[in-house]
């Protein structure tokens, strides 16, 4: 075990291999074994080549980047923009490396500043950058990452610098060129502007946005702190390859909102002092003059694999990563380009109750009001989100949920829904393409539902009517909460 000093490569007293509690120098075990002293100290810091510990891990493996997902969620949160995803089966997950069992990806948040000089977590060689990405994944045995986030070796986060670009052009160098893996979800921040906000992009496989590695990173335990007051133990690894952006997509990040309704100009959190702690330097192959490595030329190909259950059954595979062959019949895609989706006919619908002819509407207290009220809605924008992604003629519809307002653009063919909270009368107010506005109050009869109290249709009968119609196929808007058909 050694570190550099000077440009000398000097060996670092092995004080504790004396300890037979202390597992074996080498062994993954042994870096496990550090989170139980190092893993309550701050985070994030400074990281270099110079001072780190050498160290030899089995090869990084990366299953199931290339796949595509089944939807993709754009959130500002008001404190960050969060990335989340799903897949109708197996997830992304990391084995090898540093781990002792396989990791399963989460979700993706960004950092960043009020100009070029801050904004990300991390320094590098003391220097700070305008932005960086972390990408959090968990010990597939804790099943979620609520619950990883409570043993010292249930979460790691993957921290990517991102730097600004440069161009080969002489006289424009500097923050011209936008990164393209970034700018498909750069591309959904208009739609997130306001806090508490989120859409759908994409989607595309992660791979189109990690840079994937399987040598060459740095890896320490440090403290995670929330804005609730709780500490979390965090495996950081901070890879040396990049991300790079132009200046106009950093300004993107800057235009997003918080919740008090101004830019949020900058989120990072300061820089702590490393310590004594060990900064492991995993695998180390390039030029070790830098200690991050130059943007590439050419992009950098993908290294994922599938895992052995989509090798095993390859009909679980989305559409997008088969193609058909005449000869062999349908042909599994490891690293495909994007192939169009096949028409998905969406679920025929149940046998629906009744809806009452004469509703009694409820008079609710507020508090009872507002959760039934934000329950229904949320629950409409998923299923919208639903029905978006499966219906082959709404390409392009964009469902967005923010402050009470549901908003379902299925383009110019066919109009926008507009469903919204209404405090003060306690109501549900729509605003339909077909039908036109309508007012919906609340019944608290068989779990709560709305209804139009003129001709006692609920709020849910008449989407179902309407959006079957559109999508050319029977919906199931009964799943929904709050709902009667």
């Amino acid at each position: 075990m050694s570190y550099h000093k000077d440009d000398e490569e000097v060996p670092l007293p092995p004080l504790d291999l004396e300890d037979p509690t202390v597992p074996t120098y080498g062994t993954n075990e042994y870096i496990q074994h550090w989170s139980r002293f190092e893993g309550q100290l701050p985070s994030p810091i400074d990281v270099s080549i110079t001072g780190s510990v050498f160290y030899q891990c089995p090869e990084l493996k990366w299953y199931n980047f290339d796949v595509y997902p089944h939807k993709v969620k754009l959130t500002n949160t008001g404190y960050t923009i969060i990335i989340s995803s799903k897949w109708k089966t197996e997830r992304p997950y990391l084995e090898g490396g540093p781990f002792l069992e396989k990791h399963i990806l989460s979700q993706i948040h960004f950092h960043w500043g009020a100009n070029m000089m801050e904004g990300s977590d991390h320094t590098v060689d003391q220097r700070r950058y305008p932005a960086e990405m972390q990408v959090t994944f968990f010990r597939s045995e804790y099943m979620t990452q609520q619950e990883a986030m409570k043993h010292p070796d249930g979460v790691t986060m993957i921290c990517y610098l991102i730097k600004v670009s440069r161009s080969e052009k002489k006289k424009i160098s500097y923050g011209v060129n936008p990164d393209e893996r970034l700018s498909w979800v750069i591309d959904g921040f208009p739609r997130v502007r306001e806090a508490q906000t989120h859409t759908r992009i994409g989607p595309y496989p992660m791979s189109r946005l990690l840079p994937m590695f399987y040598e060459d990173y740095f890896l320490y335990w440090g403290r995670l702190d929330t804005a609730h007051g709780e500490s979390f133990a965090i495996k950081w690894l901070v890879p040396r390859i990049t991300l790079f952006a132009s200046l106009e997509q950093i300004k993107e990040f800057r235009r997003l909102w918080d919740p008090w309704d101004e830019p949020n100009l900058r989120n990072f959190r300061p820089l702590q002092e490393r310590g004594d702690r060990r900064v492991f330097f995993i695998n180390p192959h390039w030029c070790q003059y830098n200690s991050l490595l130059p943007i590439p030329r050419l992009p950098e190909p993908s290294i994922s694999v599938l895992s052995p259950a989509y090798i095993k059954n390859p009909k679980l595979l989305p559409p997008q990563n088969r193609k058909s062959d005449s000869s062999h019949g349908e042909v599994l895609l490891n690293h495909c380009p994007r192939i169009p989706s096949r028409n998905v006919g969406l679920p025929i619908s149940r046998q629906f109750a009744s809806t009452p002819s004469t509703p009694e509407v409820s008079d609710v207290e507020p508090a009872v009001f507002e959760e039934i009220c934000n329950e229904t809605l949320e629950s409409l924008c998923d299923y919208f989100e639903e029905i978006v992604d499966l219906a082959p003629n709404l390409k392009g519809a964009d469902v967005t949920f923010s402050d009470g307002v549901l908003t379902v653009s299925l383009g110019s063919t066919y109009g926008t829904y507009v469903i919204n909270r209404q405090t003060p009368n306690k109501q549900i107010w729509l605003s339909s393409p077909v039908s036109g506005p309508k007012r919906y109050d609340l019944v608290l009869k068989d779990n709560g539902y709305w209804v139009y109290k003129h001709d006692g249709m609920t709020l849910h009968q008449l989407l179902q009517n309407e959006i079957s119609k559109i999508v050319k196929n029977k919906v199931e808007f009964d799943k929904c909460s709050h709902s009667l058909v």
